[in-house]
């Protein structure tokens, strides 16, 4: 945070009028600005949407998202819910409900900036597809990604195992080396998802992780990583991108699964028609 806003100042001298205005807001209100649009920016600064964004040209960066991106990354693992929350109420919101969430949630000037690697994508299908086990770990907001994945997997394969935050050591003890331990974590990380990974990295399993960077602690103790943006809504870990990614990487293992795939799907549907599972 600090470097930014030091680089702000520095430029400072150098921007127009309405440049300035837009600055000057930064330099107040850096946490608010970091999960602002451009166009939220430019209501609260006086200005127009475009002079934002010629605003992140003119100190040196790539454009707006990346002006977002460095404020975010400064500040995200620090706040807490009641200080998103207040960020959110700060930012104002739109007349309709749903659109105010969707205009958050998937920013527009930020999407064009995503770039989730397909070499990740296929990487971590092929180890998840030759692993003896997989056992995977998601705590808080994360479980919700866990159990989903865990769901379509188990259609696939005999071998998934979600493990319990503070049970996992007894889990992993007698499991086979060559397994896969699998944990998923945004900002503010968990600290036991975090202990979880660290413990089978130590212990010699192979490990991979769906985080949100390089810089996240899970990064650090894995082989195998999915980088995948993640933001916030008020005090709510947005889990948009995270879906996508994890739908994403489900059918690349069905394509790495190739027809075995479709015998399982079929074999499932004549189960379901038996037990009338769908109406």
């Amino acid at each position: 945070m600090v470097k930014i806003l030091e680089e702000l100042r520095r430029s400072f001298s150098t921007l127009s009028r309405s440049q300035k205005k837009i600055a000057t807001y930064i330099l107040e209100n850096p946490t608010t600005v970091a999960f602002m649009t451009a166009q939220q920016l430019a209501e609260q600064s006086g200005t127009s949407e475009a002079t934002v964004v010629r605003f992140a040209r003119a100190v040196g960066l790539e454009g707006f998202p990346n002006l977002k991106s460095k404020l975010q990354s400064c500040v995200e693992d620090r706040l807490t819910a009641a200080e998103r929350l207040e960020s959110y109420r700060t930012i104002g919101k739109k007349a309709n409900l749903v659109q105010n969430v969707i205009s958050q949630d998937l920013d527009k000037e930020t999407l064009p900036y995503i770039n989730i690697e397909d070499s990740s994508i296929v990487a971590l299908s092929k180890v998840i597809c030759s692993a003896p086990q997989v056992y995977l770990i998601g705590l808080r907001s994360a479980r919700a990604l866990i159990e989903y994945l865990v769901a379509y997997l188990s259609w696939f394969l005999p071998n998934i195992v979600p493990l319990a935050g503070d049970s996992f050591t007894e889990s992993l003890g007698l499991a086979d080396k060559s397994s896969l331990v699998l944990g998923i974590s945004f900002p503010r990380y968990t600290q036991l998802t975090i202990d979880c990974l660290s413990f089978a990295h130590d212990q010699g399993f192979l490990t991979a992780s769906i985080t949100d960077s390089e810089k996240s602690p899970l990064a650090k103790v894995s082989d195998y990583h999915l980088f995948v943006p993640c933001s916030h809504l008020a005090f709510i870990d947005s889990l948009v991108l995270p879906m996508c990614a994890i739908n994403a990487l489900l059918l690349q293992i069905v394509e790495c699964l190739g027809g075995e795939a479709q015998e399982r799907l079929l074999h499932l549907e004549a189960l379901w028609k038996r037990a009338g599972t769908y109406h």
